[in-house]
């Protein structure tokens, strides 16, 4: 049979995602490449030809609308996606979710009118996706700011509290983005003050976040292993 092969794109630029790039591996019986464009700039070629058969483009603390030489080439290498010339199942979170918008032809901007940060366990509520399931999800969110309009193509499939465009769906391709975080777990969490350290607190994020947020990846994943 043959090795399916993903690229995972970890754009962060403070800390590497360690723990979300290992959910995603435990669901993932093929082969992969990491690419760190900002952490591990020696990576960033993988960013030159399109082998792999699937590709997930996590979050980070930079803006769509940063001036990176390393942020140019991640776009460039998605647009081809993005527009459907080249068909590859495509998860972007966060940072992913809204960089594959402002492609897309979405607006992008603050979230909130003071600029502040979103950091919180919250409840999405999935709808109409051929993904993912009728629903309330308990989802981690970190992020300052959001897509704010649906591009064309496209649908919402989840809304959260402030963020009523929460998950996108192409109506055709196999792209698929979420501005909370599905792979976020106990480390991430604590870098960004959501959760004490607390035994209750350690809980629910093992349980209700790491179920939920595993059974989005897997979503996607699965979908990614089969012919498109």
């Amino acid at each position: 049979m043959p090795t399916h092969h993903l690229l995972i794109i970890d754009p962060s630029i403070k800390v590497a995602e360690d723990e979300g790039v290992n959910e995603l591996l435990a669901l993932w019986p093929g082969t992969h490449d990491l690419c760190r464009p900002v952490l591990e700039p020696q990576t960033a070629h993988m960013m030159d030809s399109y082998d792999a058969d699937a590709i997930v483009v996590l979050g980070s603390a930079a803006s769509v609308f940063d001036d990176y030489d390393w942020l140019r080439t991640l776009h460039r290498f998605l647009e081809p996606v993005v527009s459907g010339e080249l068909v590859r199942p495509l998860l972007g979170v966060c940072f992913g979710h809204q960089l594959i918008g402002h492609i897309a032809g979405a607006e992008v901007g603050f979230l909130r009118e003071d600029h502040s940060k979103l950091a919180a366990v919250q409840t999405t509520h999935f709808a109409g996706s051929r993904l993912w399931p009728d629903g309330d999800k308990t989802v981690v969110a970190s992020h300052r700011e959001e897509v704010k309009t649906v591009p064309d193509g496209y649908r919402v499939v989840a809304r959260r509290g402030e963020s009523q465009r929460d998950a996108f769906e192409h109506d055709t391709l196999p792209i698929f983005t979420t501005q909370f975080h599905p792979e976020a777990r106990l480390s991430f969490i604590a870098r960004q003050g959501i959760a004490s350290a607390s035994t209750s607190a350690r809980s629910h994020v093992q349980n209700e976040v790491g179920v939920d947020g595993r059974g989005i990846l897997k979503g996607f994943l699965d979908l990614a292993l089969c012919p498109y």
